[in-house]
């Protein structure tokens, strides 16, 4: 194999070992994001129920 080529191949590895990395870090990103997405969820649900239980506990009162 020629020079260029051996060249030409290590640019390519060393390209879509950059590529892998970047996806790397956005896959961790993406898995933070979701984390903190169910954890809004859940603490919205939380607030939902609460509303509910102080609308029943009022409608008891009249």
């Amino acid at each position: 194999m020629s020079e260029s080529k051996i060249d030409d191949i290590k640019k390519k590895q060393t390209h879509l070992e950059s590529k892998f990395q970047l996806n790397e870090f956005m896959v961790k990103e993406i898995k933070k994001d979701i984390k903190t997405t169910i954890s809004i969820s859940k603490d919205i649900d939380s607030k939902i129920k609460h509303a509910e239980h102080l609308i029943q506990e009022h409608k008891c009162f009249f």
